[in-house]
Formats: C-alpha cells, sequence, structure tokens
C-alpha cells in the first residue's frame, strides 16, 4: 500500500454526509495551497503570459510592428561598385508580397521578432524546390527541438519539428543573445524576478477586483468551534471571496470569534507606484525609452528608438536571411537589407531637410527624391554638380555649362572646350548631346 493509498482508504471509511463534505473541504484547501504557491512565485513565464503584462506587451509589439513594415531588399552589388536592386526575384516576393503560407509577410516578421524577444528564438521553415524557394513558413517555438552533436568547438545540430529531423539550413533563425547557432536567449529568461513580480502583482490585482478590496486573514477563537460549524464559516468565507456577484455573501462570526486581517491595502503596497517604476524598467530590457511608450517622445528619444533599439536588431533579421536564402554563389555579391529610410518619413520638415542637403551636395537628383517619395520620375538624365550651373552628361562623358554655353568633351585627351553659341545649330543643351569634336 502506497503513501496516498492509505488517505484514500481512509477518506471511503467515512459513511456520514458530514466527513464527505469535510473532505471535500480539504481537496479545496489543498488546491488553494497550489494557488497560492503560485502566489508566492512559482510561476515561470513564457511568451504568452509575458504578454499580459501591459509594459511587455507595449514594448515587444512596438518593436515588432516597426521591424514587420519595412521592405526588404534584395541588392546586388555589381564589380563597378554600384549597388542595384535585384527586382522580379522570387524571395523578394516571398519577404515583402506572399508568403507562400497562411501567414501575410507582415504577420511572418512579427512573429519572428515576438519570439525572439520572448522565446528562444524565431523560426521560419524554408520551403525549397531544387534551386528555387517556394515559400516561407513560420513554424511555433514550442513546437521546435533540437539534436546537437556538444561539441564545444565544432558545434553541429539538427532541428526537430514534430520528430521530422531537418538541417539547420532548412529555417531562418532569429536568435537573440545566441551561443550555439540554433537557440537564443529570451528577455524572460534574463531578467525573470522583475518580470514574474509584475505579473503577480497583475493576479493580486484581479484578486482584489473580485473581492471588492477585501483583506484576507484569519479567525482567532477564544474556545474550540465545533465542526457544523467550523465547515459553514468555511464555506460562507469561500463564497465571500470567490463570488464577487452574490448578494448574501455575508459572513456571521460567532461570539468570541474575531477576524484579523493578515494583508495590506493596494495603496499600503503603493502598488500603483511600483507598477510605473516597473515599467520603465521593462523599458529598459527591451531598449525602448519609456516615453515612447507612455508618450511625449522628443526626436532624440525617437532617434535613440531607431539606432539603438531596431536598427541593431534589423541586422540581425538580415544576417538571418543572408544565411539562408542567398545561394553560394551570391553570397559575395548579394545581401537582403531592410528599408529603413521608412523609419524618418514620419517627420516631413526634417525628410524634406535631409533632401535638401543631398540636392544641394550633389549625391541625391531630383528623380532620386521622388522615387524616394513614390512620385514618377521626370526623366532628367543630367547631374547637378557641386556648381549651381554646371551639368554633367554620365552616358556621353561631357560637361555643360549653361550660364556660359561652354560645352567640354572630357573623353578627348585634350579636353578641347567648345563653345555652342558658335556652332550652326543652335540649340542649348539639347544640341550639346549631338556635339562631337576631337
Amino acid at each position: 500500500m502506497g503513501f496516498f493509498d492509505f488517505f484514500n482508504n481512509q477518506k471511503t471509511e467515512y459513511r456520514d454526509e458530514e466527513p464527505q463534505q469535510e473532505t471535500q473541504m480539504q481537496a479545496q484547501e489543498e488546491a488553494d495551497a497550489d494557488v497560492l504557491g503560485c502566489y508566492l512565485g512559482n510561476d515561470s513565464l513564457n511568451r504568452d503570459l509575458a504578454l499580459q503584462i501591459p509594459a511587455v506587451s507595449a514594448c515587444a509589439n512596438k518593436i515588432a510592428d516597426t521591424i514587420a513594415s519595412l521592405r526588404i531588399d534584395l541588392l546586388n552589388t555589381a564589380t563597378s561598385g554600384n549597388v542595384e536592386k535585384v527586382e522580379n526575384d522570387e524571395r523578394v516576393k516571398l519577404l515583402n508580397c506572399d508568403t507562400g503560407d497562411t501567414l501575410t509577410p507582415y504577420e511572418l516578421k512579427k512573429e519572428l521578432i515576438l519570439d525572439m524577444l520572448l522565446s528562444k528564438g524565431g523560426y521560419c521553415y524554408i520551403e525549397r524546390r531544387g534551386s528555387k524557394i517556394k515559400s516561407l513558413r513560420y513554424v511555433e517555438t514550442d513546437k521546435v527541438s533540437y539534436y546537437t552533436n556538444n561539441d564545444p568547438i565544432y558545434k553541429d545540430f539538427q532541428i526537430s519539428v514534430q520528430g521530422q529531423k531537418y538541417n539547420g539550413w532548412d529555417f531562418v533563425k532569429l536568435l537573440r543573445n545566441s551561443k550555439n547557432g540554433y537557440s537564443g536567449k529570451s528577455i524572460i529568461e534574463e531578467s525573470p524576478l522583475l518580470l514574474q513580480t509584475m505579473y503577480q502583482q497583475l493576479k493580486y490585482e484581479k484578486v482584489l477586483a473580485r473581492t471588492s478590496g477585501g483583506k484576507r486573514g484569519y479567525l482567532e477563537a477564544d474556545r474550540p468551534i465545533k465542526k457544523e460549524k467550523l465547515i459553514a464559516l468555511k464555506k460562507a468565507f469561500r463564497k465571500m471571496y470567490a463570488d464577487n456577484d452574490v448578494t448574501d455573501n455575508v459572513v456571521v462570526l460567532g461570539e468570541g470569534v474575531k477576524f484579523r486581517e493578515a494583508s495590506a491595502t493596494a495603496a499600503e503596497l503603493q502598488l500603483n507606484e511600483n507598477k510605473s517604476s516597473n515599467t520603465r524598467e521593462v523599458c529598459k530590457l527591451f531598449g525602448i525609452p519609456h516615453t515612447i511608450i507612455e508618450g511625449g517622445a522628443s526626436k532624440e528619444d525617437r532617434k535613440l528608438f531607431h539606432e539603438g533599439c531596431i536598427l541593431p536588431l534589423v541586422a540581425l533579421f538580415e544576417d538571418a536571411l543572408n544565411s539562408t536564402l542567398l545561394k553560394a554563389s551570391e553570397l559575395s555579391s548579394h545581401t537582403f537589407k531592410f528599408d529603413t529610410d521608412t523609419l524618418t518619413k514620419s517627420d516631413i520638415k526634417e525628410r524634406y531637410e535631409a533632401y535638401e542637403l543631398g540636392y544641394d551636395n550633389g549625391f541625391l537628383q531630383i528623380d532620386d527624391i521622388r522615387r524616394a517619395e513614390n512620385l514618377p520620375d521626370l526623366g532628367l538624365n543630367f547631374i547637378k554638380l557641386g556648381l549651381s550651373d554646371v551639368l554633367y552628361y554620365p552616358d556621353e562623358n561631357k560637361i555643360y555649362t549653361p550660364n556660359t554655353g561652354i560645352f567640354a568633351d572630357l573623353d578627348n585627351n585634350n579636353k578641347k572646350i567648345i563653345d555652342i553659341n558658335e556652332e550652326e545649330n543652335k540649340g542649348g543643351v539639347n544640341n550639346a548631346n549631338r556635339i562631337t569634336r576631337k
């Protein structure tokens, strides 16, 4: 006979109704003890529980939404050093238009970021057909496990999804503070004490709401209480604390029985003050200025958020894409890049001032600016140099000075200068493209 079997046999010996009620109460008290253990800090937080904390949800979703809204481009660096966007690539379509999965690209990127921040990592399965990628499929973190060789130097691993083994390159792995290449360390794992404290505060507030703020305590009696009265008294207290919707949940104490408080009120515990300070601590964990979440963010706060929080995660995301989606022949010439220029588009004055600076210094042209603003090109094929009255034609390697009417052919070794005004067909800039002299 086992230890628990002994108690079970003892319980079955009761034949009258009253001991059966007491047995039910003992079971309820054991359940209450388990709940009390949770309140005292036995909870192990996961992503879903952590997102119930308002500060964690606000910070994590702010980061995830910001990165998920960015477009991803595939850039090709030619041998001449020019950077060109690769158009009509299937991988770009999967990342920005249609993943081939039930999730949209926005939802895919957001879930990967949330898993990276609050779990062991974000995982996206790459469905390949030969050398082509057909789809990108999000995989929930709790469905992922690993097989490793336990070698600290020559590390190797396989990923298992519900018992099916895959190679590491079959997944886009978005990992935070990873030391092995297949799993990361979440913010929950790094700072469990703060987040568990905030979660316990929420649960305590829930208890206060259900009990109308009633304090917990204990009973003090001058003399022993009869069993039937004790059972009724416990039942009345349980009814009062457990169901706030009942109107007749009044406890009547007998003669010689007194109630002693054993807990403090929310005001005594300074919950509001602690909640505010803990919220700011959570913002520090995520690297977000608290004004981004609470409101009143300044220009410096937004810059700190973009440069100190978003851009490092974007670089991490780009590395994850480059290491798995690029072919071996493309590693030296291609790269995936997030279009982070859209992060500054919220401030139109600052954006236009940046365009003006780029245009005045010659490294931005009118059509470059119009494309950045999603406007059609004007078809201007000249480049404005430092001097406001000098135009350079890169296709013909010629320079034209409108205010003097001078056209120079840079391909001519003697760099002979031609006065267009002396030509028979005077046409200014339009004729300058047709003049060739050596």
